[in-house]
């Protein structure tokens, strides 16, 4: 069983390392700084092991916050809940943007990138859940709709990240002429 265990980590490793080297590869696109050769791509995978690891840390603090602190201090607020949320998000999409790739906008550029792309995902979310209770395409489709609704999420995730990566780049672009 362990030997399943150590294969499955290690594909599941790879798989992150590909993703995240894909979404490297895309904000280096958007921002205008290409960089290729054995030696990029062996960077690009290093900073993605390590990028892997501080969202691990991330999500246990947020899963923590979320599930066991915020109920206590605040019993269940909404509000409260979608401002952690929301903070939660602009601390790792900022991560995301400037810490990902090598050649990043500046603090500041980055910041706003991950506001931006914060305050969306936050709606998007709360369009989702408004979607998911009213809507009988659970019922009516079963397993399949659950899988269409979370297609739909990812792609709306990815568009929502690029966003915020585009605002990032855009911000250092237009501040630096």
């Amino acid at each position: 069983a362990s030997k399943f265990t150590l294969i499955g980590s290690i594909f599941f490793l790879s798989f992150c390392i590909v993703a995240l080297n894909v979404m490297s590869d895309g904000f280096q696109d958007l921002w205008g700084k290409q960089t290729r050769g054995l030696k990029a791509w062996f960077v690009k995978s290093i900073r993605s092991i390590g990028f892997i690891f501080i969202l691990q840390i991330y999500l246990v603090i947020v899963i923590g916050l979320e599930f066991f602190i915020v109920p206590i201090l605040f019993e269940q607020s909404s509000l409260i809940s979608s401002l952690i949320l929301l903070t939660s998000t602009t601390v790792f999409f900022f991560a995301l943007y400037k810490f990902l790739v090598a050649n990043s906008p500046s603090y500041k550029g980055c910041f706003y990138g991950a506001v931006i792309g914060s305050v969306l995902f936050v709606l998007a979310k709360n369009l989702v859940d408004l979607y998911i209770i009213t809507t009988p395409a659970i019922t009516l489709y079963g397993a399949a709709g659950l899988i269409l609704i979370l297609l739909i999420w990812v792609y709306v995730l990815a568009v929502i990240i690029y966003y915020g990566a585009t605002v990032a780049g855009l911000y250092d672009k237009i501040n630096t002429n």
